[in-house]
Parts: structure tokens; sequence; C-alpha cells
């Protein structure tokens, strides 16, 4: 570890003072990623196969697999849904959802509410979004922990400081991603009620 130390420190006095300061960010950023997400939490899975081979009632054409308690994980990286969004199967044990890389500019709203399933992980980042609809997250108060909302266009040149009241109330929430967006802060009140996440909250520095 000392010599690490040395060697960095050697490194960031040979360089010129913008480029060390940009590796400097560089460096924060790779420390809260690496103190937010702890080891033993790392998720295992099982293997991946089409939803309509892993259970009859899950119709999205997508993949599935079992997470670590052999709750439902639901991949829909990449895929783009022909109309609207699928309504998943009344309390079927979901609780991962992922879609990312599919151009999403604006989410449709209570995408899972008439569904009530214990979502706990929702991940739509590599979009285009530039805001979250209205009551996004209805009916996931409760079991809602993970959002991950990176590299999509929340932050821009007009509107830097990201605002939205849907992440209030989210009591279990405890990561928050939006990194890569181009923010410069965050609204007051952005996530009021949101008593686990306290400072667990990515952003580009």
């Amino acid at each position: 570890m000392a010599l690490l130390e040395l060697t960095l420190s050697g490194i960031m006095n040979q360089m010129k003072r913008p480029l060390r300061i940009q590796m400097m960010r560089s460096l924060v950023l790779m420390s809260i990623i690496l103190c937010l997400v702890p080891t033993s939490e790392a998720k295992t899975s099982s293997i991946e196969i089409p939803c309509s081979e892993f259970s009859n009632a899950i119709s999205v054409p997508c993949l599935c697999s079992l997470n670590e308690v052999n709750a439902t994980r639901i991949n829909c990286d990449e895929v783009v849904f022909a109309g609207d969004f699928p309504v998943l199967p009344l309390r079927y044990y979901i609780q991962e959802f992922s879609q990312k890389n599919v151009g999403w500019q604006l989410l449709p709203t209570q995408i899972f509410t008439a569904s009530d399933i214990p979502l706990k992980i929702v991940d739509f980042s590599h979009n285009s979004m530039r805001r979250l609809a209205e009551r996004l997250f209805d009916g996931m108060e409760d079991t809602l922990e993970e959002i991950y909302l990176s590299h999509n266009k929340l932050g821009d040149n007009l509107n830097p400081v990201f605002s939205t009241g849907e992440f209030k109330h989210l009591k279990y929430l405890r990561v928050l991603d939006l990194s890569f967006n181009g923010l410069s802060g965050i609204s007051e009140g952005l996530i009021d009620g949101c008593d686990e996440l306290k400072v667990r909250l990515f952003m580009t520095l």
C-alpha cells in the first residue's frame, strides 16, 4: 500500500495541473463507488433463459433468471417492446428488472403499479431520458432499494440541476445512480423521505 501511494504521488507530481485535477476526481469517484458496493453484497445469478421458457406467466420477450434469494430477475436490455410497456404477472416474485440500451426518452407512468410485484432493483441506465414520468414508482415505496439511471440525459446545459418528486418516500432506497448525466447538482428535497439513502448518491464529478 505504501509503495502504491508513493508511485501514485510521483505520477501526480509529474502531471500538468488540469490533468492532475481530472485524475484526482476520477480516483475520488472510484473510491465512492467501491464504498457503495461492498464485496459482501456481490450478486450471483443463475443461467438466463428466455422468459417464455422460464415461466408461462411471463410473456415479455426478455431473458429471465433467479437471483441469490431465488426471486426472478428480468433482463430486457436491448429489447424494444413492440407496443405498450407489458404488464408483468400479478404479484409474481420479481425483484429485479433491467432495460438498458433501448432509447427510452420517457418511461410510461406507473409501469409496475398494476402488477403489484416486490421490485427491489430497477435499471434503466444507458437510455436517452431527459426527465422521469410522474408517479413512475407508485406502489414500490415499501420495496424499492436500488435505482440505476446512469448514462441518460437528465442534465443538460439548459437544466443541469436535476429535479423530480419520484424518489420521495422510497423509504428503503439505498442506491441511486445518477452518474454520467451531465448534472451539476440536485434540487432541494429530491430525496425527502428516503431514510436509508443517506449519502449514497452517485453523481459525475
